[in-house]
């Protein structure tokens, strides 16, 4: 189905694009038989539509797959925390998502921001990220995950 969406919006491109350069070289050339006026509506109607319309579902596709790549990311860090008593470290999350540090620990700000986890220091001096204790208060059924 993504595939076909992008095929689509492709075509709906290259549609809109000629139909927009026919017109301009049909009036550049004096080949058309309309007025001013009706060639601006076909040209709106006709080539800014199409076109408008299939960079919409380009741009749509692609943040959609960003969201899922993003949730997927999430789902991931949640579960490497929830096996570690809702704990990760940075360098934890790196290895999970195979991934560098600076990637990992973007990740997980943005998670802490969303307050998803929060950042606390364990008595060694190490930076960690612990789950929420508002989430961690939801507690699963026995033999069921919270992700």
């Amino acid at each position: 189905m993504e595939k076909f969406k992008k095929i689509s919006s492709v075509i709906l491109i290259i549609f809109g694009l000629l139909m927009i350069a026919g017109m301009i070289l049909g009036r550049d050339h004096g080949t058309s038989k309309n007025s001013l006026a009706a060639d601006l509506v076909m040209v709106v109607i006709v080539g800014l539509v199409p076109l408008l319309t299939g960079i919409f579902m380009i741009r749509s596709a692609n943040q959609n797959k960003k969201r899922t790549t993003i949730n997927q990311t999430e789902v991931a860090v949640l579960r490497q925390a929830q096996a570690q008593e809702g704990r990760i470290t940075i360098a934890e999350a790196a290895l999970s998502l195979q991934t560098s540090i600076a990637e990992a620990k973007e990740v997980l700000d943005k998670m802490q921001s969303n307050s998803i986890f929060e950042i606390a220091l364990t008595e060694d001096g190490t930076l960690i990220y612990q789950i929420n204790q508002s989430l961690n208060r939801i507690k699963p059924e026995k033999g069921t995950n919270l992700v």
